[in-house]
């Protein structure tokens, strides 16, 4: 035992020379020339991967957690990178001090350096000019003129979102409750594009006005659902494409009148219900699609008329005071082979109304749920003798119905079908067909409904 540790004191210093020389080869690890992209995980939670990491000329994609957990502690990203993803440097303790990401990054994302010690600086490295700290993470890429670093003090209070291939898309709000709306048209340099889905949702202390930055193509579902408070105009700018499902739901307070612009191609379900307090003007592109009660219970006011090349949902416009001109009255409906169910109507609600037997190419046998519910028909319905099935609240609510003729074949009405149609009286006669009538199908009419007898 003495022997050996004497030749251990003796030989110490060559075998300490010998592994300083080992980690030194292993400290820069530079990877294969000719990779273009760096696959997800590649590399995740590999201790053996230490030193200062050249990534190769050439590549263009760092893929998910590429690197996470691994022992680098330099990082050099070359002009070909565009895209960082998620966590790619994440938890790589060992990295300190300065990463330069080349301007040619157009999406770093936000975690792709979380649980790291680092300074984000944006450009090429000799064209550096602050030493001014990004946030740690390592969440925002600004964009435009050289030479330029955007710190965290540059960030709107209260916004979240997510950087994307496209730009910046906010996702949600966390700033003080009650402060005054005001979008910003770009975070850290890169424009804002969209308002993600539900971004705003139930924000419902906002006040102020929705003034759209023109940089926004996408408004998402729900982006501002119940923002009850928001009150000032809303201004839609030309850029838009498309506002998502239930997008201002219920944004009772918003004020004015609503013109889309012509690069508007789609406004969705619900998108503008009960915004009670828009009184004022309604304009539509000519070819926009509309979702089904796109515009149900909002306070427009006014003359519009609705062109043919427009498509509509059922019952876009029910419950408003618009005084509407169809250049095309539409049933909207559903059909399986050459079976049809109406699903609602899009046309004047003022003169009676026949259901027809035949839409498409199918025959009509069947009124869906809600078809007609709440859009304002007057007179007599009349109803044919194709139809089966009178659906849940078909036809609830129209109070100005003061007729219905019904014709033998009907089988089904259904639960609240006529209920709330208080312009009936007397008695409603059904034909013999039918078999199955809920109890409640004219709830609140002060009607006797009698099925005649069978032939």
């Amino acid at each position: 035992m003495n022997k050996l540790s004497a030749a251990l004191t003796k030989f110490w210093p060559v075998l300490l020379a010998l592994l300083l020389v080992c980690l030194t080869a292993l400290a820069d690890m530079t990877l294969p020339a000719d990779l273009t992209v760096i696959e997800a995980e590649a590399f995740l939670n590999d201790a053996g991967l230490t030193g200062t990491l050249v990534i190769p000329d050439g590549v263009t994609s760092i893929g998910r957690s590429a690197f996470e957990g691994t022992g680098i502690t330099g990082l050099v990203i070359p002009a070909s990178v565009t895209a960082i993803n998620s966590r790619a440097f994440a938890d790589c303790d060992g990295l300190t001090g300065t990463v330069f990401v080349p301007e040619t990054v157009t999406y770093l994302a936000e975690d792709a350096f979380d649980g790291t010690d680092v300074t984000i600086v944006y450009g090429e490295e000799e064209d550096v000019t602050t030493d001014t700290d990004l946030p740690s993470t390592g969440t925002d890429i600004p964009g435009g003129d050289d030479d330029i670093v955007i710190t965290m003090t540059d960030l709107p209070v209260g916004y979240q979102y997510e950087m994307t291939p496209d730009g910046c898309v906010i996702t949600g709000y966390n700033g003080r409750p009650d402060a005054a709306l005001s979008i910003p048209d770009a975070i850290n340099g890169i424009p804002v594009v969209a308002i993600g889905d539900y971004a705003f949702q139930d924000c419902y202390e906002l006040t102020g006005s929705v003034v759209l930055p023109d940089t926004v193509t996408r408004v998402g579902n729900g982006a501002f659902f119940g923002c009850s408070a928001l009150d000032g105009t809303l201004v839609i700018p030309g850029s838009v494409t498309s506002i998502g499902d239930f997008a201002f739901f219920e944004c009772l307070s918003l004020t004015g009148g609503l013109t889309l612009p012509a690069s508007v191609e789609s406004v969705g379900e619900s998108a503008f219900a009960f915004c009670e307090g828009m009184t004022g003007s309604l304009s539509l592109p000519a070819n926009v699609t509309l979702g089904a009660r796109c515009f149900q219970g909002a306070g427009f006011t006014g003359s519009i008329t609705i062109p043919a090349t427009m498509t509509l949902g059922a019952n876009a416009f029910t419950g408003t005071a618009l005084d509407i001109t169809w250049e095309n009255p539409s049933f909207t409906f559903e059909q399986v082979a050459t079976i049809v169910t109406i699903t609602g109507y899009n046309g004047p609600t003022n003169a009676g109304l026949t259901i027809p037997t035949r839409l498409g190419t199918g025959l009509v046998t069947g009124i869906a749920a809600e078809a007609f519910a709440d859009v304002g028909l007057e007179g007599t319905l009349v109803i044919p003798a194709s139809v089966v099935y009178i659906g849940d609240s078909a036809f609830r609510s129209n109070p100005g119905i003061t007729g219905i003729t019904f014709q033998k074949g009907l089988i089904t009405v259904d639960a609240y079908a006529f209920a709330d149609c208080t312009g009936l009286s007397g008695t409603i006669t059904l034909p013999s067909t039918v078999t199955a009538l809920d109890e409640t199908a004219f709830s609140g009419c002060d009607v006797t409904v009698e099925i005649a007898p069978a032939e």
